[in-house]
């Protein structure tokens, strides 16, 4: 069970990369026969895959590059840079995970504003940042239950949160081969991964 869907007509570019995303996560469980998942580990897992993914639908990608923030006093590091000959986009990431027959919307809000803050105190004085460039908020969102959850329990969980939160794109992945995956901790099960991706505005 995945789907991608972009909400904003400007982010059609993340239909792609979204539809790539989502075929690598079922490579993944394919080939580790569901034992393991990029969406566990963390920010630095599901944004490595996020690039991949970015990267083959024709994007040139970097992750983790230098800058500074607003005041300029410590070096940063964006998390992702997607780009081509026309189009800069910049992409701070949070992950974290939840329980999943429980969601609170102020908790996924939190996240994302933390998202967007951290991308739009991001400065790099290198000449391909001096581009007019886009500021985008990512969450990887991971829910877990304490017993097999339903496709349908999935569904509702994902309809529930999308709905609860503005945002530009999203996408979500639950293969059978991950519904029973238990990684973390015991008595935790991590069935799959909702993504929810959030513009802040363009700069130049």
């Amino acid at each position: 069970m995945q789907k991608a869907r972009v909400v904003n007509n400007s982010f059609e570019h993340w239909q792609p990369i979204l539809e790539s995303w989502l075929e690598e996560l079922g490579i993944a469980s394919l080939y580790s026969e569901g034992s393991d998942a990029a969406y566990l580990h963390l920010e630095q897992g599901n944004t490595h895959l996020l690039s991949v993914s970015a990267a083959k639908s024709g994007y040139a990608t970097m992750q983790e590059v230098i800058g500074k923030p607003k005041d300029g006093l410590t070096k940063r590091r964006l998390d992702l840079c997607i780009f081509d000959e026309s189009h800069l986009e910049l992409v701070e990431a949070k992950w974290y995970e939840f329980l999943g027959s429980k969601i609170n919307k102020s908790d996924h809000n939190y996240q994302m504003k933390l998202a967007l803050n951290d991308v739009d105190n991001y400065r790099n004085d290198s000449k391909l940042f001096l581009r007019k460039h886009a500021k985008t908020g990512v969450v990887y969102c991971t829910p877990y239950f304490h017993v097999v959850p339903s496709e349908e329990e999935l569904k509702s969980l994902v309809e529930h949160l999308v709905s609860e939160i503005e945002i530009d794109a999203w996408a979500f992945s639950f293969i059978p081969k991950d519904r029973k995956l238990n990684y973390h901790c015991e008595g935790r099960i991590y069935p799959g991964v909702i993504i929810l991706i959030k513009g802040l505005r363009e700069s130049s």
